[in-house]
């Protein structure tokens, strides 16, 4: 399995996304919401789509609050085990299909 950087995965989401910083900005958002809400187990994934949408905002647009929170979850004991759930995150998500929903992308089309 791939080890995904955020170089790549900022890049995967320009390709996804678009280069809106808007755009970037508000699947950001979204995604912190999510991670707020999140109970236990789900609260683990919740967190790696946190990192993920921080990606593009840190390496394209070299937001500072962004690497900071990028740099800072490297940092975490458990930085190891949460670079294997960004990988297999990443794999699921390059499989999904993705459209703006009511001005949020969303996967679309799963069960």
């Amino acid at each position: 399995m791939k080890n995904w950087t955020i170089r790549d995965i900022a890049v995967w989401q320009e390709n996804t996304f678009g280069p809106s910083v808007r755009s970037q900005t508000m699947k950001a958002k979204c995604e912190a919401r999510e991670y707020l809400k999140a109970k236990k187990q789900q609260k683990r994934w919740e967190r790696v789509d946190w990192f993920i949408a921080q990606c593009w905002l840190a390496y394209f647009k070299k937001e500072p609050n962004a690497r900071m929170s990028l740099e800072m979850m490297q940092l975490l004991p458990d930085w190891e085990e949460i670079q294997q759930d960004i990988n297999v995150k990443m794999e699921i998500n390059l499989k999904r299909t993705w459209a703006n929903v009511k001005g949020e992308w969303r996967h679309v089309g799963e069960d």
